[in-house]
């Protein structure tokens, strides 16, 4: 039985243009699905730049970054659906050598904050004759703040957090407050701590005079004693 060479290679002619098309659609659905980025400056002025997905309905909004050792960090929040994630500082550290695994971070004062880990990644590894293999790491997390925390701990228009590794590695950052209003005016989001609530006032009638009484007696009398008889 002899094979139709033209027939198949025809075949395989079609088969290959319906996988380019398949490929340029694929494509062509991904750009749309991407975000686009843009910067807005707030009216602070301070620069935020904005990932937008219409289609999801996802909107990032991230402040310029700020640098301390081999590690940066942002003001950062997400609204997606008209609801806005809490705003947070988020931020990673690169470095080689051995893990330094942090895992806390406290404000100004000692007060904790909530940390998050959000990953650690080895990227690439070298090494020589004459030393060890080492790796460049990476670790990536965030710190959540409530609107009382941002009042609370403003010292003079800048929020100072220290996060701290396993290895007793300690890293400070100043984060100004003016980057906390720009992320919070674009992306609608409440840092404003809650008003305190009222303490009812509860009247109270002063208390009556009560004039004491002096005991009644009994209006019954006594028996007369008995003469005893001689």
């Amino acid at each position: 039985m002899k094979l139709d060479l033209t027939r198949l290679s025809w075949k395989r002619k079609i088969f290959n243009v319906w996988l380019s098309l398949a490929g340029l659609l694929v494509a062509h659905s991904t750009a749309d699905a991407q975000a686009v980025r843009s910067e807005v400056t707030a009216s602070n002025g301070v620069p935020i730049v904005v990932y937008s997905d219409d289609f999801a309905q996802r909107y990032e909004y991230t402040s310029p970054s700020i640098k301390a050792g081999d590690g940066q960090i942002s003001v950062a929040a997400v609204r997606k659906a008209g609801v806005t994630t809490p705003i947070e500082l988020s931020g990673f550290f690169v470095y080689t050598g051995d893990w330094r695994r942090y895992s806390s971070a406290i404000f100004k004062g000692g007060d904790p904050a909530k940390f998050i880990v959000r990953g650690r990644d080895v990227g690439r590894c070298f090494s020589s004759r004459y030393s060890r293999p080492s790796c460049t790491l990476s670790e990536s997390f965030a710190i959540v703040l409530s609107p009382v925390e941002l009042k609370a701990h403003d010292d003079g228009g800048t929020i100072a957090v220290q996060l701290r590794a396993d290895d007793t590695t300690t890293v400070i950052f100043q984060v100004p407050v003016s980057y906390f209003k720009a992320v919070a005016e674009l992306s609608k989001a409440d840092i404003d701590p809650p008003a305190p609530t009222p303490t009812p006032t509860v009247t109270t009638k002063p208390a009556e005079h009560v004039v004491a009484k002096p005991p009644i007696k009994s209006a019954t009398r006594s028996a007369a004693p008995t003469k005893r008889k001689r």
